[in-house]
């Protein structure tokens, strides 16, 4: 898809300069680069942030009553909370997924 993209971009871009519409294919080329840019950043939202906020809830609601002792700290280590909340999170658009 990304060749097939590719190709299909640069036909376009040729046939804009032969027209003489270089106006036109700049507002294009920034249209989808901002199109782009504010997918990505959903992207890295849902993959990394969103886990991480639903492991740490699930550590400090459910692990850290029932593993650490009253009069000590717990040490949160966010690659264990990213996995256990991309687990939760898995599970949970799978169960949404089921009852439409």
């Amino acid at each position: 898809y990304v060749i097939w993209t590719a190709v299909a971009g640069v036909r376009y871009s040729i046939e804009q300069v032969r027209k003489r519409r270089t106006s036109v294919l700049l507002n294009q080329i920034w249209k989808w680069c901002s199109i782009v840019v504010k997918s990505s950043a959903l992207l890295s939202i849902w993959i990394f942030v969103i886990p991480v906020l639903i492991g740490l809830l699930f550590e400090l609601l459910v692990i850290v009553p029932m593993r650490v002792p009253v009069d000590e700290s717990p040490v949160f280590l966010l690659y264990q909370d990213w996995a256990l909340g991309l687990i939760f999170l898995k599970i949970w658009t799978r169960l949404v997924s089921l009852f439409p």
